[in-house]
């Protein structure tokens, strides 16, 4: 696929300008949470233990328990809301789990638009459109070799429906030529595009901090040149342990010239739900988030377990030290 073959590239959204002109001031973009494990936080304890794709399902299931968990983000003050779509492809995976009316493309499919519309509305219900940003979401299984049809789908869906710009997160491994290829892709549409690793400063790494080395010392930083050349916006980590992230942002700047971020997890998987890390509480992390910054993060936020009020106290504290200045 190229930008010229179905449609022009999308323009640039009001909303995103915003986001933009804050990452050229130096002013830190405060980024939600993690939307499966707040999803927790409103469904019933039942409902939130059933096995699904993460929370896909709940789009079909519940979709004003996601709507909720949209809101109490938009509250907080976050500049971008994500979609609940980060595994829509494993949901098409898993079409059986599904309403049997709808065959594998439409489902997924279906899913992507009702998370968009989902993250719109509680933007525009508080009356923050063209302001706060609607990301749509999406993780690592996009880059494989069955994205070039994916991707097609999607730009057909992004270009009735567009977000304000797509984070393909929680990548966990070095970009290979098929993964680079479809971030191209996804650059080509003309949305603003971020990439976001699970990794420390050695290499990859797991959800609970175990390091990957890299294959060679110059790898990762050939992938981020390859990624800037392409048009990708920013860079960050995401989804490890709080304790990875100071490193891995000087790290980061080190390694490129774009903005970069991070948002890493509080607590652990325990099978279908997520345990809670209660020993890191408002304050402490907003002096968390608070010390990235000023080790040159320009993108905060959190990921699994990191919680509405959690950010609510990141954003008060970036509005202080605004003012401080």
């Amino acid at each position: 696929m190229t930008s010229g073959h179905y449609f022009a590239e999308l323009p640039i959204s009001r909303a995103y300008e915003r986001i933009d002109a804050l990452l050229a001031a130096g002013d830190p973009v405060l980024l939600d949470g993690g939307v499966a494990t707040e999803l927790q936080q409103v469904q019933s304890e039942d409902r939130a233990r059933r096995r699904e794709p993460w929370g896909t399902w709940t789009l079909f299931q519940g979709p004003v328990e996601v709507l909720e968990v949209h809101r109490r983000y938009v509250d907080a003050g976050c500049d971008v809301i994500s979609t609940n779509t980060w595994s829509v492809l494993e949901a098409a995976d898993e079409a059986g789990r599904g309403p049997q009316s709808l065959s594998r493309n439409s489902l997924w499919l279906e899913a992507a638009r009702l998370g968009m519309r989902l993250a719109r509305q509680a933007i525009e219900e508080a009356g923050r459109a063209g302001e706060t940003a609607a990301a749509f979401c999406i993780n690592s299984s996009l880059l494989d070799k069955r994205a070039t049809g994916r991707l097609e789908l999607l730009s057909w869906l992004w270009h009735d429906e567009p977000p304000d710009l797509v984070i393909l997160e929680t990548l966990e491994s070095i970009p290979d030529d098929v993964s680079l290829n479809a971030i191209q892709m996804v650059c080509e549409t003309g949305l603003p595009v971020w990439v976001s690793f699970r990794r420390a400063r050695e290499g990859m790494c797991s959800i609970d901090g175990d390091v990957r080395p890299d294959p060679s010392p110059e790898a990762f930083r050939a992938s981020l040149e390859k990624l800037e050349q392409m048009g990708v916006r920013a860079v960050s980590v995401n989804c490890v342990p709080s304790d990875r992230v100071p490193d891995t942002i000087e790290y980061l700047r080190s390694q490129t010239s774009l903005p970069v971020g991070g948002y890493p997890n509080l607590g652990h998987s325990a099978g279908a739900r997520w345990e809670f890390d209660t020993s890191i509480g408002v304050s402490e992390y907003a002096r968390m988030a608070s010390s990235w910054v000023d080790a040159g993060a320009l993108i905060v936020g959190g990921c699994c377990g990191v919680t509405a009020k959690h950010l609510a106290g990141v954003r008060t504290a970036l509005n202080e030290a605004a003012l401080a200045r």
